[in-house]
């Protein structure tokens, strides 16, 4: 089970970094 709550975790994380990139995409337009 403990595998398990190592997936669901991921799932989220893979989320935050969709947020990142989107981000860092209008950092490179500011440069």
């Amino acid at each position: 089970m403990s595998m398990n709550d190592a997936e669901v975790h991921l799932l989220p994380l893979i989320d935050n970094n969709d947020f990142d990139n989107s981000s860092s995409e209008s950092e490179d337009d500011d440069s």
